[in-house]
């Protein structure tokens, strides 16, 4: 059975979270770890106007967790929380159920670890179909590992992005983040490209908030120019982003497993895999 979480849950719901969904293999993204991280994002889940959190029961019980956060107009949801330890299948099962009655025709996004197959079963069994498979890279500044310069890196401002929104728009296709939402969305992120000759042959884009910085996207215009430049702009821009923001810890790359070209350049900066993420959509 699932019902809407409240406040008196949440105690509850995280420590049950972060025991029973500690293993890879029980896991949904965002990642937490410990009672304490699953608690503060619950909190925050609970009083979002454009999210839902709901516990799912058995026998009295909290056996599972689900949360999303939905944007209207593009018809997008996002979980946020894809969590069971109870009558897993079932309690899946009921996740989309509730997902298809509540948001019909909205596209729906869910974020799994690479080794949660029970939950990736239920999802494909209710028609959902694999859209990512990506490395979860993480940085700590300490380890930052700055890389040899090249010529023709510039930063994007706001003078720049008309120019800039057609290369991002191509290259950076089928995402949320198109052109312009980013041109629309508040300050946080940073965008550099590189400009050899003056054409665009290669851009990043990466956003702040708080403790930890993500890069969203690295591409190039071919495999020539990645492999000339893919390492010094994510060098270049993770050198200006942690000047101007001292206080992130962390910095989050998810890069293709199959874009060898963005993994090479995020080790050579210092970052490890932490995860491997598989993301599964599907219209609701």
């Amino acid at each position: 059975m699932l019902r809407c979480m409240n406040e008196s849950d949440l105690k509850q719901a995280a420590a049950l979270s972060a025991s029973a969904c500690a293993a890879r293999d029980m896991q949904s993204y965002p990642l937490c770890k410990g009672a304490e991280a699953y608690e503060s994002k619950y909190r925050r889940w609970l009083s979002d106007p454009r999210g839902g959190l709901l516990c799912c029961e058995s026998g009295g019980r909290i056996a599972g967790v689900l949360g999303y956060e939905f944007e209207p107009e593009p018809m997008y949801l996002q979980t946020t929380a894809f969590l069971a330890w109870e009558n897993r299948v079932e309690a899946y099962a009921a996740y989309v159920s509730h997902l298809r009655e509540r948001f019909s025709g909205y596209t729906a996004y869910v974020g799994l670890t690479a080794e949660n197959g029970l939950a990736a079963e239920a999802l494909c069994t209710a028609g959902f179909a694999l859209a990512e498979a990506s490395s979860d890279l993480r940085l700590s500044p300490t380890v930052f590992t700055p890389c040899a310069p090249v010529s023709g890196i510039q930063r994007i401002s706001e003078a720049d992005f008309t120019a800039y929104a057609s290369f991002h728009d191509a290259h950076f296709s089928g995402i949320y983040w198109n052109a312009a939402r980013l041109h629309a969305a508040p300050d946080g992120w940073y965008i550099f490209a590189y400009v050899p000759d003056g054409t665009i042959l290669g851009s990043i884009f990466l956003k702040v908030q708080g403790t930890l910085a993500e890069v969203f996207g690295l591409a190039f215009t071919g495999p020539e120019e990645a492999e000339r430049a893919a390492a010094p702009l994510l060098s270049h821009t993770l050198r200006v982003v942690l000047s101007e923001n001292p206080a992130v810890e962390s910095i989050v790359f998810f890069a293709d497993e199959e874009d060898g070209q963005s993994l090479s350049a995020a080790a050579a900066c210092g970052f490890i895999t932490y995860s491997r993420y598989r993301l599964y959509a599907s219209v609701l």
